[in-house]
C-alpha cells in the first residue's frame, strides 16, 4: 500500500501535547505585535481565548494623561457596548471582562466635561462587570483598579459645593459621586476579586470603605478621608472582622485621619 505525499507528510508530523500548544500560543500572544495577535484570535475558538488573555488584560480608556476628555468618554462608552454585546454571544465564548486584570482611568478637565462622562451609566455598567469570578482565569491572580479624576471650573464665578476645601479646583469627592456609579463602585470593592486599589485626588473617602473587600494593596495619593460612615451606603455590619493589608502606600498629602484606625 502506497501513501500519497500529503498523507506521508501528515504521518511524519508529530502530534504535540495540548498543554505545549497552549504554552506556545500564550507566549506568542505576549510577544507578537497587535496585528499578529489578532490573526491568532481568528484562527480558532481556542486560540481566540488565549489571544484575548493578552489583548484585554489591561484596559486603559484614556490617553494624553487623561486630558482628552472626549476620547476618554468615547472609550468608556465603547467598552460598555463591547461588554454588553459579549453577554449576547454564545456562552462558550467568554466576554472581555473575564480576561481583565487591571482597569485604569484618568480624567483631568473641566467639571462640565468630566462629570457627564462619569454619570451617563456607562462607567457604572463597566464596574458592575469587572473582576467577577471567571471560567477562564486571566494570566494574573492580581486585579487592580486605578482612578484619578481631577476637575476645574471655567471661570471664577463657577463654584461646586462637593468639595469645601477648594471649590474651583478639586478631585472627585466621594459624596458627589452619582448614586448609580457609587453603588457600582461599592459593589466592585466588596463583591469582586479586586486585590489592589489606587486612588488619586479622591476627597472625603469614608474610613470604612474597604469593609468586606478583598483588597490587599492600597495606594492613596493627595486624598482626604472622612469620619467613619460619612457619605457611605454600606451596611456597617457587613464583612465581619478586620482585613489585613499586605501593602499601604500613602503620600504626605493624605489627610491626618489616617493616624486613627481605618475600619475595614
Amino acid at each position: 500500500m502506497f501513501l500519497s505525499p500529503e498523507n506521508q507528510l501528515t504521518q511524519a508530523l508529530p502530534v504535540l501535547p495540548v498543554e505545549l500548544i497552549d504554552d506556545i500560543i500564550d507566549e506568542a500572544s505576549r510577544t507578537l505585535d497587535v496585528s499578529s495577535v489578532s490573526a491568532i484570535a481568528l484562527a480558532s475558538h481556542t486560540f481566540r481565548i488565549h489571544a484575548n488573555k493578552e489583548r484585554f488584560s489591561s484596559l486603559v480608556p484614556y490617553r494624553n494623561d487623561g486630558h482628552n476628555i472626549e476620547h476618554t468618554s468615547r472609550g468608556i462608552r465603547t467598552l460598555a457596548d463591547i461588554i454588553e454585546c459579549g453577554h449576547s454571544v454564545k456562552p462558550s465564548m467568554p466576554g472581555v471582562c473575564e480576561f481583565v486584570t487591571s482597569f485604569s482611568l484618568q480624567m483631568i478637565g473641566y467639571y462640565d466635561k468630566v462629570m457627564p462622562a462619569l454619570e451617563d451609566g456607562c462607567l457604572a455598567y463597566i464596574f458592575n462587570n469587572l473582576f467577577r469570578p471567571s471560567r477562564f482565569p486571566p494570566s494574573s491572580a492580581a486585579r487592580s483598579l486605578s482612578l484619578y479624576i481631577y476637575r476645574w471650573s471655567r471661570d471664577n464665578d463657577d463654584y461646586y459645593d462637593d468639595d469645601e476645601d477648594n471649590p474651583r479646583y478639586n478631585g472627585l469627592s466621594w459624596k458627589s459621586i452619582h448614586p448609580k456609579l457609587l453603588i457600582a463602585l461599592e459593589d466592585l470593592l466588596r463583591l469582586s476579586e479586586l486585590t489592589q486599589l489606587d486612588l488619586a485626588e479622591m476627597r472625603n473617602i469614608p474610613r470604612n470603605f474597604l469593609q468586606g473587600s478583598n483588597i490587599k494593596h492600597l495606594h492613596l495619593y493627595r486624598s482626604t478621608v472622612s469620619e467613619f460612615g460619612s457619605y457611605y451606603n454600606f451596611d456597617n455590619t457587613a464583612g465581619g472582622g478586620p482585613m489585613l493589608l499586605e501593602s499601604l502606600d500613602i503620600d504626605c498629602f493624605v489627610s491626618h485621619c489616617w493616624r486613627r484606625p481605618l475600619y475595614v
